[in-house]
């Protein structure tokens, strides 16, 4: 027999893990500091590729006004404005990712938290059934003992 209950239960619970199984199963192994750690060195090379990349562009759209003036150039004020600038970039993109990581591992928690209540709930609709069952099972054997003791 079919139980709606039961069925909506595991439907909901194929869901959660269809769409946030591998962010629920990152959350629940690591540690949270571990976890936003990961994403800031991650995030802290990509910000860091960028930076050059874009450096790299203002570098070839500035190609020639740089060439005219090579010997005027003050090339220690300019790389010092070049990390301060790659300094506040980097500041900036760590401390948002540091903000979306946070939210995502607490918010994964809490993801992980209703999955496991739903998991609860479905063993308990199994045991609720099979607590029905055996009493069935238990008073068509019992009938069937006192049949056979009253017949003798």
């Amino acid at each position: 027999m079919i139980h709606q209950k039961r069925v909506s239960l595991m439907t909901r619970l194929a869901i959660y893990e269809k769409h946030s199984k591998v962010e629920l199963d990152q959350a629940s192994s690591y540690y949270r500091s571990d976890y936003i750690s990961t994403y800031l060195l991650k995030n802290g090379f990509r910000a860091t590729a960028a930076f050059l990349i874009g450096l790299l562009g203002w570098g070839c759209y500035n190609f020639n006004s740089l060439i005219n003036n090579l010997n005027d150039l003050d090339f220690m004020s300019m790389g010092i404005k070049m990390l301060i600038s790659y300094v506040a970039v980097l500041a900036v993109y760590l401390l948002i990712t540091y903000i979306v990581y946070t939210i995502r591992f607490y918010h994964a928690g809490k993801q992980q938290q209703e999955y496991r209540i739903l998991l609860c709930r479905l063993e308990q609709e199994y045991a609720k059934e099979e607590k029905e069952s055996g009493r069935r099972k238990g008073k068509s054997v019992r009938n069937r003992q006192t049949r056979g003791k009253s017949t003798r």
